[in-house]
């Protein structure tokens, strides 16, 4: 019921949602921020994985490929400032 109300202000486009992206890259950095804190790891390694095999499956023509490498490369650097924020608070409560 929640998420029906979260994602209702969008309609099914064709080319993708409005801000999709950029609440898809909060939650990613606010999950991967939470699995440090809590030590899961492979969770971070399963956000990684799913997301990358969703994007790799649809990267078939060029255009979609290079856009695909864009998303991937964003998705790596939105990972890499999750963990050293989560680390370094990691750091500092223990």
């Amino acid at each position: 019921m929640f998420i029906g109300l979260f994602v209702s202000k969008w309609t099914m486009p064709t080319n993708g949602l409005d801000d999709a992206g950029k609440y898809i890259g909060y939650l990613e950095r606010f999950l991967t921020f939470i699995f440090i804190l809590t030590g899961m790891y492979q969770a971070i390694g399963f956000l990684v994985a799913a997301k990358s095999i969703l994007r790799i499956g649809n990267g078939r023509m060029a255009h979609d490929r290079k856009k695909t490498e864009y998303v991937l490369i964003g998705t790596f650097i939105s990972f890499l400032i999750a963990t050293i924020i989560g680390v370094a608070i990691k750091h500092v409560i223990n």
